[in-house]
Formats: C-alpha cells, sequence, structure tokens
C-alpha cells in the first residue's frame, strides 16, 4: 500500500490496484482502480508524482514493472511497461530511476518518461525481497540478510567545451570506476586513448589532436 494526502493505492495479488478515498477515514471509499491481466504471486506499489510504480511476480504479460497514470485517480490506467530480470518483490522510486528488486536481481530502470521505462542497469547478486531508499543508499534485505548499495549513477561523456585545435571531454558515473575512454574516425575501429577512475566530479580530459582530423568520435567503457 501507498499513501497520498487523500488516497490509499492498495496493490493485490487478484485486483490489481484499489484506489481509497481517506479524506474521511470513519468512511473510507473505494472510487477507482485498475484491473491486472492474470494472476499475480506478489504486489507492491510506489508513488512518485501522478504516477504508480507496480513491481509484480507470477504469470502473464504484466509481470514485472508497470506504470500507472493516476492524474484521475477514480480511472488510473497502465501508459507503460517493462519486463524484470526475475520474480519483482518490491519497488522503490528516487528521481527519475525505479529501482525494482526480485528474488534474483535488482533492476534499475529510467522513468523520466513513465510510459517509456528503460532498463539502465542492475545487479545481478543484489536480489532480495524488500527494498527502500535511505540517505542516498539502497537497502535490500533477502534472504542473504541486509545488502547496502549505491544508487544508481549513468556513465556519460559530454563535450562541453571546443576550443581551437582541441576538444575538451567531460567524463561522469559511479565513483572509483575506472574507465577507458576511446576514439575513432569512423564509428567503426576504435582505439584506447585514456583511462580515468572516476571520483566524486566529472573527470575532464583534453584531446588537442582533434583539430586535425574531419571526424572525431569518442565513447567511454565501464568495467
Amino acid at each position: 500500500m501507498a499513501l497520498s494526502s487523500s488516497h490509499a493505492y492498495l496493490a493485490t495479488e487478484s485486483g490489481g490496484l484499489h484506489v481509497i478515498d481517506i479524506s474521511d477515514p470513519a468512511n473510507l471509499r473505494r472510487i477507482g482502480g485498475y484491473v491486472r491481466a492474470g494472476l499475480a504471486l506478489s504486489v507492491s506499489v510506489a508513488l512518485a508524482g501522478n504516477y504508480a510504480y507496480l513491481a509484480t511476480s507470477g504469470w502473464g504479460n504484466s509481470i514485472g514493472l508497470e506504470v500507472i497514470d493516476l492524474t484521475d485517480p477514480a480511472e488510473p490506467r497502465r501508459v507503460g511497461h517493462h519486463p524484470t530480470s526475475a520474480p519483482a518483490y518490491d519497488v522503490r522510486v528516487s528521481g527519475h530511476y525505479a529501482y525494482v528488486i526480485g528474488k534474483w536481481a535488482l533492476d534499475i530502470f529510467d522513468v523520466s518518461d513513465p510510459a517509456s521505462p528503460r532498463r539502465v542497469g542492475g545487479n545481478s547478486v543484489a536480489g532480495g525481497n524488500s527494498l527502500t531508499v535511505l540517505n542516498d543508499r539502497l537497502l535490500v534485505a533477502g534472504e542473504r540478510g541486509l545488502t547496502i548499495l549505491n544508487p544508481f549513477v549513468p556513465l556519460r561523456i559530454r563535450s562541453p567545451v571546443w576550443q581551437p585545435q582541441t576538444l575538451r571531454l567531460s567524463v561522469s558515473g559511479p565513483p572509483d570506476w575506472p574507465v577507458r575512454v576511446q576514439r575513432s574516425a569512423d564509428l567503426d575501429t576504435w582505439q584506447d586513448w585514456q583511462t580515468v577512475t572516476l571520483g566524486d566530479q566529472p573527470a575532464e580530459l583534453s584531446d588537442r589532436e582533434a583539430g586535425a582530423h574531419p571526424r572525431r568520435f569518442y565513447r567511454a567503457i565501464a568495467p
């Protein structure tokens, strides 16, 4: 169950998502719901903005991460879905990312576009039954005990500054990652250029040979 100021959102294995008006605690009323296709073994729900995120395990096409639009609480409607690597037991949303924990793995989805969730990462050894986000850490509880993880940080390479004959690059990502930066003239043949260990701030690189080439492409490769 997840709560907003005036509604309770109750996820059930057989009935999908129920929306309960709790503005008058002495007179609870079901005002709407979303009916899932197929029976689930377990369901968890998290709220973010006008959306509910369901993590489900069981059978059918709805299993995985479901995104429900709650703009009209009386008529919730599914707008997005993505399968998960393992039966999904719990879900939490932090920033633009939804973290879905399963029995064998953690899946991370970019939900900046709720209608098109994209899997952007995960951890195949951090499976569990429940998940929470606390003080910029992910806490996973399961049969292996408690596992504490850093939140997802995307690996990015950018070219914010161009100077005569010199291209400056900015590489950011998870701290302490060794990252290989490669360059290419044709997007077919790549060569290692520099290796950097990322920190809390982006790593700044300069390619003083860039101006001598009609085309130059770059990519960053993490371990």
